[in-house]
């Protein structure tokens, strides 16, 4: 009868300590997640909206500046109201996502809890209990508030993503208008200042229609000389008789002489 009742105390605290080492291994396992989400999960998403509004806020002031310049056209204007309007609406998601459903819970135990634990041996099990249940309720609240801002972000995140791809597309078609504006007016500014071309003396057409001229007068002369010889006669009137050279009348006054 003694060996049979110590029998049944050791199985007894065998079963005890058995249930009271699976209730520690699952309230590690939920304290571990609930440490998680505290310390990495819930700190990310902040800092992950506070980057996209940061991002939000950069495009709205680009877009702004490009409202004021003057060289937009319909579809610039049309394409950065889109995109103020896809960022207004991601900065109401995250705004939204950060500042509604804020508050954490953490693990907090009752005193009252541990004065109702009866002194047997299934108190230290029944500890355990009320601390992973007391746990469980911080993580699940904490959970919600995780998948609430999850939600917001991604809604968030696609808004964003719409419009900087809006915005984009606005910046390209307007830098390539400015540049091209740009450009022709340099090209339009070096046309009128450029100095009109004058000729110099060394004027290539000009030289080419005298020397052309200055060969035919000299084949013409060329040609009536071959015609007087041909003929065997000529007349030479005193306007086209050739004067005599200074060296000749010289000559002629030494003879006389």
């Amino acid at each position: 009868m003694y060996k049979d009742t110590l029998r049944k105390k050791k199985d007894d605290s065998f079963i005890v300590k058995n249930y009271e080492s699976n209730l520690k291994l699952s309230y590690d396992s939920i304290r571990k997640d609930y440490d998680i989400i505290l310390t990495s999960i819930i700190p990310t998403q902040k800092n992950l909206i506070k980057t996209y509004l940061w991002l939000n806020t950069f495009i709205l002031g680009i877009c702004f500046f490009f409202v004021k310049e003057k060289l937009i056209t319909t579809l610039d204007l049309i394409t950065l109201s889109v995109t103020l309007l896809l960022c207004v609406v991601s900065i109401g998601f995250l705004l939204f996502a950060l500042y509604h459903n804020k508050e954490k819970q953490f693990i907090y135990f009752e005193p009252k809890n541990i004065a109702n634990i009866k002194n047997d041996k299934w108190s230290y099990a029944q500890g355990l209990v009320n601390l992973m249940e007391d746990t469980k309720k911080a993580f699940d609240f904490n959970s919600d508030i995780v998948k609430f801002r999850s939600f917001f972000i991604r809604w968030g995140g696609a808004s964003l993503f719409l419009a900087f791809l809006f915005f984009a597309f606005s910046t390209f078609h307007i830098s390539y208008n400015y540049f091209s504006t740009t450009y022709r007016k340099e090209v339009k500014n070096m046309a009128d200042d450029k100095p009109p071309v004058e000729s110099d003396g060394n004027d290539t057409t000009k030289m080419f229609l005298s020397t052309n001229n200055q060969v035919k007068a000299n084949t013409e002369s060329l040609n009536e000389r071959v015609e007087i010889r041909k003929s065997g006669s000529f007349s030479i009137t005193s306007s086209e008789k050739p004067k005599p050279s200074s060296d000749t009348n010289a000559t002629d006054k030494k003879d006389k002489k």
